[in-house]
This record gives structure tokens, sequence and C-alpha cells, in this order.
């Protein structure tokens, strides 16, 4: 005869205390854990022992005293009958605990791999900058240059079209070669 069949049956579902004192151990921890590492069985204990402490707790607001072991009988009876409903209980929390841990792990890891990912931007942002910086105001200066000399060719070469002159057309030579040594030679 199972311990189950021993709750439905009304037969004393607890063993003799070694002490000799007396009181009846109740078998649900035998019932609820099958090994020493059954995670769920311990949980589901664990769940046991909240609903008989919260049993006692209501048995001595109503009676003013502590319940005597063979008040207890009947709530262990239920209790034995009803162990897979602990066990199924047990196996629902550590699921719902589980997914609650994923998701923060999930969470935590988007924002580390954002975290991340801001940061390799930040630091090619500044490597970028940092090689331009040079390179930036020696090419703003060389426009300007290249700029002011086009626009006195554009205007010599007006002035030669308007009237031929030795000294314009000689002037304009030396400017193109001014300015296409300058453009050669980088700074």
């Amino acid at each position: 005869m199972t311990k189950n069949d021993l709750a439905r049956s009304g037969q004393k579902s607890s063993v003799p205390n070694p002490n000799g004192n007396g009181k009846q151990y109740n078998w649900i921890y035998g019932e609820l854990v099958n090994e020493a590492d059954d995670v769920v069985g311990l949980i589901a204990y664990g769940l046991y022992k909240r609903r008989k402490i919260a049993f006692i707790k209501g048995f001595q607001d109503e009676h003013k005293r502590d319940p005597e072991d063979h008040e207890l009988t009947h709530f262990h009876r239920g209790c034995l009958v009803h162990a897979q409903d602990y066990r199924d209980l047990a196996e629902k929390k550590m699921e719902e605990a589980f997914e609650r841990l994923y998701e923060d792990i999930l969470i935590e890891a988007g924002e580390s791999y954002e975290q991340a990912l801001a940061r390799l931007a930040k630091e090619h942002d500044n490597e970028l900058k940092e090689r331009l910086k040079g390179t930036v105001a020696g090419n703003f200066w060389t426009s300007v240059v290249a700029s002011l000399a086009s626009a006195v060719i554009i205007g010599l070469l007006g002035l030669a079209w308007l009237g031929y002159n030795p000294e314009i057309v000689r002037a304009l030579h030396l400017l193109v070669d001014l300015v296409t040594a300058s453009g050669t030679s980088s700074p």
C-alpha cells in the first residue's frame, strides 16, 4: 500500500518518532522529494510547508492554541492526496522563475550590446576626427589659395582677350607656374 493509498483509506500517514515521545512524523517529504537533488520536489515541499504554516496560524487564530497531532492528521492526509499538485505547482513556479531570469539576461545582453556599439561608434568618430584634424586645415588654405589663383588667372585671361598685351601673357605664365609649383609640393 502506497502513502497515497494510506491517506485515502484514512489510516495514519505518518511514521513513529525515533525519539519515542509519541509524536508522529508525516510522510509528505518522502512523497514530494524523490532524491536529494530533486529541486522540483524540494520546492514542492517548501510550498507544502508554507501551506502547513498558514493552516497552523489559522487554527491558532480560531482556537487560541496550537493544534495537536491528531488535529493535523486530516491536513496531512489532504496534502498526501494532493502531492502531485504540489509538484505541478513547483514545476510551474520554476518555469516562471527561469522565464523571468532568461528575459532579464536578454535585456541585460541587449543593453550591453547597445552600449558596446555606442562606445565603438564614438571611438570611430573620435579617430576619424583626429585623422581629419590636420588635413582639413591644410586643405582649407590650399583651397583658398587655389580659388584666388583661379580668379586672378581668369581675370588676366579676360584682360588678355580684351587687348593682347605681352606683359599680361608673361604675368599669366608666371602665375600658372607659381600655382603649379605650389600645388605639387604638399605641406
